[in-house]
């Protein structure tokens, strides 16, 4: 009885075991299959794309590349108020040195105004690579000698994101890539019709910028189809529109709290030329007595410089006063305050009528699309078709004009033959004046006449008009036309299995582009000048 117990126990333990060893195998295949399933929707959830990177020909992702690659889409700079290509990448963190946008007029433009640039690692845009798909852009612009692409030709409402390869890529594409590289992709996975209006207004006056944009996509099993337009209009900014160019604040700065506060200006030049004020005369009325065309140094009167247009308060000539002489600044009403208020006279501060930001038209039309024929080498057919016209308009201010206006001249302030006076004798009139005289005395213990300043008559003497005529080689118009179509082929080469990689891909495209711009700067002609000047 004992031992039957003892064989029962037994078998009862031993079922037991194997029970319980049963229930562990079977659960360890239940996690595996349960892990292995994770796994498979892992992959089949996973969205990350293995695509041509900027810099390589080679299939691979961001995150596998091996030169240092920032992407930006375009939904995260929207988000923080960036719209069109030219802001985007003008402010990304590769972007460094002087970025060329709209607000530059210059003549000395490689691309002409209106036209917006990116110079990676402060290179130069002549030295970055614009492509769009993986493909060059063309150069566009007016006037100089346009060497980059116009990033306000691309349109915006097209582009799903930038590559920006900041490292040096001249092996891959050539001496225009020494800087980066910087790849425009256009979307692909959009379906139906998508409406987009856009509107910026700045806190102050004009500059309003209002971009409307339409884009239609379809997807296909083997392919898709993409057409976009996009119509920009922003208005111009004078400098009269800004408060920090308009007034005569300088120095500000806006606190954390958001206050506006003075840190302070203090010109002693001008304190001791006198007040200066927030009045805006007009361009300058200056002239350079007695100086020669063709030699600069002064004749005749030569302890006479600028004389400045004052009307009913000239204390030289006429409505003419002299601004400084030997040092001091004349008060020839004796009123304890000079004269001639310089700030009132020079043309920075004055031309309000500059351009700020241009006035800026721009319309983009673009289509795209590829088809994958069946097959093991997926031959895919692809194209665009793009078509971008922009037309600006600026006022760089001022340009300064330097005739000579002969001695003979019936309107030469210094012909005393004609509509002038004697100019020698004119220069001892403002000396003799007894408030200058005793600004001499203060100022160094004596009159002009007991240190000899005085002389005679001087006949007629040549004389230099300082001034700026407004519209003169300053108003730009600048038109441009640019069109681009591109075509090709790509495709598998599994027949090729060289280096035991059977995973070789070709690609095939013809690119091409086509610019046309005009700009006119209307201006004065020189032989005009010299006519009226004779």
């Amino acid at each position: 009885m004992s031992n039957l117990k003892e064989k029962t126990l037994g078998l009862l333990g031993f079922l037991l075991a194997m029970s319980l060893s049963t229930f562990s195998a079977q659960a360890q295949e239940d996690a595996v299959e349960e892990a292995q399933v994770e796994i498979q929707e892992a992959d089949e959830d996973d969205d990350t794309e293995e695509v041509v990177v900027t810099g390589s020909r080679l299939r691979k992702t961001a995150f596998t590349s091996i030169s240092p690659l920032q992407v930006i889409s375009t939904e995260a700079s929207r988000e923080v108020g960036l719209i069109d290509p030219a802001s985007i990448l003008q402010e990304s963190s590769q972007s460094a040195g002087q970025q060329i946008d709209l607000t530059f007029q210059g003549f000395v433009l490689d691309n002409g105004p209106g036209a917006s640039t990116a110079s990676l690692r402060g290179l130069g845009a002549s030295r970055t690579l614009i492509l769009v798909n993986g493909r060059r852009v063309a150069p566009s612009g007016v006037e100089g000698a346009p060497s980059s692409p116009d990033l306000n030709l691309i349109p915006s409402a097209l582009v799903q994101r930038y590559d920006i390869l900041s490292d040096g890529a001249s092996s891959v594409y050539g001496s225009d890539a020494v800087a980066g590289v910087i790849n425009v992709i256009l979307k692909k996975d959009f379906d139906g019709l998508e409406l987009e209006l856009n509107t910026s207004v700045p806190q102050q006056s004009n500059g309003i910028e209002n971009t409307i944009s339409a884009s239609y996509g379809k997807n296909f099993d083997r392919g898709f189809f993409g057409v976009g337009l996009e119509y920009e209009k922003t208005e111009e900014v004078q400098y009269a529109d800004r408060r920090w160019l308009d007034e005569c604040d300088k120095h500000l700065e806006i606190d954390q709290a958001g206050n506006v506060r003075d840190i302070g200006y203090d010109d002693q030049f001008f304190n001791d030329q006198g007040p200066s004020n927030c009045k805006r005369s007009g361009l300058a009325g200056r002239i350079i007595v007695g100086r020669d065309g063709v030699n600069p140094s002064f004749v005749g009167i030569n302890r006479v410089g600028s004389i400045y247009f004052n009307p009913g308060q000239g204390n030289f000539l006429g409505d003419w006063s002299e601004s400084s002489t030997f040092g001091i600044s004349p008060d020839g009403d004796g009123d304890g305050v000079t004269d001639v208020d310089f700030q009132n006279h020079i043309i920075n501060g004055n031309d309000l009528f500059t351009t700020l930001y241009p006035e800026n038209e721009r319309v983009s039309f673009m289509s795209f699309g590829e088809y994958t024929f069946q097959g093991d080498m997926n031959l895919t057919a692809f194209g665009e078709v793009m078509y971008n016209k922009r037309e600006t308009f600026a006022d760089s201010g001022s340009f300064q004009l330097f005739p000579t206006i002969a001695a003979d001249n019936q309107f030469n302030p210094c012909n005393p033959n004609g509509a002038g006076v004697d100019c020698g004798l004119a220069l001892n009139g403002f000396l003799t004046n007894p408030n200058i005289e005793q600004q001499f005395i203060d100022t160094y213990g004596g009159t002009p006449t007991q240190f000899g300043l005085l002389g005679g008559a001087s006949g007629p003497l040549t004389a230099q008009i300082v001034a700026s005529v407004r519209g003169d080689r300053t108003q730009v118009t600048s038109k441009l036309d640019q069109t681009r179509f591109v075509a090709g082929l790509r495709g598998d080469l599994p027949m090729i299995p060289v280096g035991g990689n059977s995973d070789w891909n070709f690609e095939l495209a013809l690119v091409n582009s086509k610019s046309d711009g005009t700009a006119s700067r209307p201006g004065i002609r020189q032989d005009r000048i010299d006519l009226a000047s004779t």
